[in-house]
């Protein structure tokens, strides 16, 4: 008895004899403990006991009353065409075998010898395994149809079934019996195995004579597929041969089953074209293909993989993925590889390391793979070489860097130089040029080591490419400067950069090569020419501001020594004056004099505070503004500072800032006006409680002389717009929340 962990096999036996019912009952399950035997008499009843789908095989016996088993199995089929039907009978008969055969039966057994019921159970079983597997297959084959929909038009729905033939052989005679007569398989009458032997491939009739010769000698059913070579036969069948021992000969009888396949044949002909041409489109794109299974563990690569990587397909082949990664690397990825798992994707950064230990970085993008059931069949995705933009992102880091360099330079040979500098190190341009306006004439100022002495001629703004570069303000990535009519190399150059710095003059990269700079090499050079340009426009900046400070100083100079000492002589003969007469036209004069003083010192500290601010410090706008508190003339006014912030100012700058904008408070308010002091988020205000602007046009009280008091000099403000700007900062003039002034200075570095 065979005791198998697989599913039940439930039969449902018919047969007139419940005797034999119960006996059969008995030895099947004796035989098969998976099977589960229901029984009846009632043959015309069987199809409603069918109706459920429970069973998976029908039993029946041929000679019964009012129904026999051939009717039966005609009766079944109509509802049932593929379930197994064996007809189990007594009454065994060549015709009734072929009768039986024909209408379709699944088996036939006779229900004498002493091995008859282990017979039964062999065939129950192999029909049912073949029904399920046939169930299983075209199950399958529905599944992978709707998968090649689009490409497989013939394949859409369900697979058809296909065409089968039934044949009896007699080894001994060679005579063949072919149910149905005209064979739908190889599209002729049968009569003998020579009639088979003829419609097949040459190259696959021994498989038949072996196949027949293994089933008479060893009594095992045979299997093998066969190809056809008559237009009106199929392709391909299936061929299964069940030698059938009859008793008084000395040979078995050989059933055979022949089915064509054709249509299998050719889906999985196109199924490996299509899997051809997807290994083909994969094995041609330059990132890296792969997959990994749910291990961990390489399955399917591209070509690519082990071109870059070193490693031949044997070696890849189940090789754990993390190992094609630095030890730095591999938590990075097994995690990237977790995430994919979990929420169907990840990008990830890392570098491969090859088989020589070369480390390459790459950016690795996967997605999750599962099967219909949503079980998490692996990872696939693909791999994408950023040794260039890794190569453009430490360019670019290292050209600020160089931006810093330039802006502490203090020349513009200095900035020149650098910037050559940096196009040799960086951008590794082998011949570079800086070349700087000078009356109509490029002069050249700085080159790279490789350029020969014939290439440092100064050219007018009207020539070549520089000239036209420089009066058009625009850049140029040439790749063959012969293309160009103007251009005019001076040496054997064929392709070149040309990028104008600002209104200074041009930088010019070149090459003995053809095409020889990239978008990118364009790119990076305009950045690095424009840090450049910003430090040649910050040296002229401060070569004004200098000139300017130098007049400033000359300025200051006259006023202080031209005019004090006039002043300090009439302000001494007036004292003489007042000591000998008395008189009312004396104190005017003292008054003008005072107010002269004023003019005078007012001018000197607008000419101070204008002068660029060179080190600031961290200062409490507190403690500053209390400091300045104490040195103006404040009568009841009084100072409050509602918050404090810590910034970076020239300490004296600031104090005369607060000064000034408290003295104005004080001067132009109340004698009790209050004055506050506060932070915002990006600088502080002063603001007061007194009768506030009188100006339509705010931005006018900055305006020097500006001043709505009778003894103003209207120097004040401006004094104070100055120290902002000397700081870089910003003010603005408004109304406060008590109606008076309110003054905000922003853009100030905490």
């Amino acid at each position: 008895m065979q005791s198998r962990s697989r599913d039940t096999i439930t039969v449902l036996q018919v047969d007139d004899d419940p005797a034999f019912l119960d006996a059969t009952v008995e030895m099947l399950t004796r035989e098969d403990d998976r099977f589960t035997v229901e029984t009846t008499t009632d043959a015309e009843g069987v199809p409603d006991r069918l109706r459920d789908g429970r069973f998976d095989c029908v039993v029946s016996d041929y000679d019964m009353p009012g129904m026999d088993g051939l009717e039966l199995l005609e009766t079944v089929r109509d509802c049932h065409p593929d379930l197994p039907f064996i007809l189990y009978t007594g009454k065994g008969s060549e015709t009734v075998a072929g009768n039986a055969i024909s209408a379709g039966v699944t088996d036939y057994i006779q229900k004498a010898g002493a091995d008859q019921h282990r017979l039964l159970a062999d065939s129950i079983r192999d029909a049912v395994e073949q029904y399920r597997e046939t169930t299983r297959v075209q199950r399958e084959q529905t599944r992978q149809d709707e998968a090649f929909r689009r490409t497989r038009k013939r394949l859409e729905g369900a697979l058809r079934a296909t065409g089968t033939a039934v044949w009896t052989l007699d080894p001994e005679t060679d005579e063949m019996v072919c149910y149905p007569e005209e064979c739908p398989v190889l599209g002729i009458a049968i009569e003998t195995a020579e009639d088979v032997f003829q419609r097949v491939s040459p190259d696959d009739r021994d498989q038949i004579h072996t196949a027949i010769q293994a089933a008479v000698e060893d009594g095992n059913r045979q299997r093998l597929e066969l190809r056809t070579t008559d237009e009106d036969a199929a392709d391909w069948f299936a061929l299964q041969l069940e030698p059938e021992t009859i008793s008084g000969r000395a040979t078995p009888i050989i059933t055979a089953l022949a089915r064509d396949i054709s249509q299998r044949k050719e889906y999985e002909q196109d199924l490996a074209q299509q899997r051809a041409l997807i290994t083909q489109a994969v094995d041609a794109i330059e990132d890296l293909f792969y997959f990994i299974d749910p291990d961990g563990r390489l399955e399917r690569w591209n070509d690519r993989m082990t071109d870059v990587t070193g490693y031949d397909d044997e070696e890849l082949d189940g090789m754990a993925a993390a190992e094609l990664f630095p030890d730095d690397h591999q938590q990075r990825v097994a995690e990237a590889i977790e995430t994919v798992r979990t929420s169907g994707s990840a990008t990830l950064e890392a570098d491969i390391r090859t088989a020589s230990g070369e480390r390459r970085p790459y950016e690795f993008t996967g997605r999750r793979l599962t099967d219909p059931d949503g079980e998490v069949m692996g990872v696939v995705g693909i791999g994408r070489d950023i040794s260039e933009r890794a190569s453009r992102e430490r360019k670019l880091t290292a050209l600020h860097e160089v931006a810093d360099e330039l802006s502490a330079s203090d020349s513009v040979e200095a900035v020149c130089e650098r910037t050559i500098a940096a196009s040799e190190e960086i951008l590794t341009f082998d011949l570079s040029a800086i070349n700087i306006e000078n009356d109509g004439m490029l002069e050249t100022v700085a080159v790279s080591d490789d350029v020969p002495p014939s290439g440092l001629k100064d050219m007018s703004v009207d020539e070549g490419i520089a000239g036209k570069t420089y009066r058009l303000g625009e850049s140029y990535l040439i790749g063959d400067l012969s293309e160009y009519a103007e251009a005019k190399p001076q040496g054997p150059y064929q392709s070149a950069i040309s990028i104008p710095v600002d209104d200074h003059g041009v930088f010019q990269a070149s090459s003995e090569a053809a095409e020889a700079f990239d978008a990118t090499d364009f790119e990076l050079a305009k950045l690095l020419v424009s840090h450049a340009a910003s430090a040649l426009d910050r040296l002229e900046r401060e070569r004004q501001l200098q000139r300017q400070n130098e007049r400033l100083d000359e300025f200051a100079s006259v006023v202080s020594h031209d005019l004090r000492n006039p002043l300090n002589v009439a302000q001494s003969r007036l004292t003489l004056a007042s000591d000998e007469c008395d008189s009312e036209h004396l104190e005017a004069a003292k008054t003008a004099h005072q107010r002269m003083e004023d003019l005078i010192e007012n001018l000197l500290a607008l000419a101070r505070e204008g002068g660029p601010i060179e080190d600031t410090e961290s200062v409490s706008i507190a403690s500053v503004a209390e400091d300045s508190w104490a040195h103006v003339h404040t009568k009841d006014a009084e100072l409050v500072v509602a918050d404090d912030k810590t910034i970076r100012a020239d300490p004296g700058r600031l104090h005369q800032l607060f000064e000034n904008l408290c003295r104005n408070a004080v001067e132009h308010g109340r004698a009790d006006v209050t004055v506050t002091v506060g932070a915002l988020p990006d600088g502080f205000y002063v603001a007061d409680d007194g009768t506030g602007i009188g100006a339509d046009d705010p931005e006018s009280i900055f305006e020097m002389g500006y001043s709505t008091a009778e003894d103003g000099t209207g120097f004040g403000l401006s004094i104070v717009e100055e120290i902002v700007e000397a700081h870089g900062w910003e003010i603005t003039a408004t109304a406060s929340a008590d109606g008076g002034a309110r003054f905000e200075i922003t853009g100030v570095d905490s």
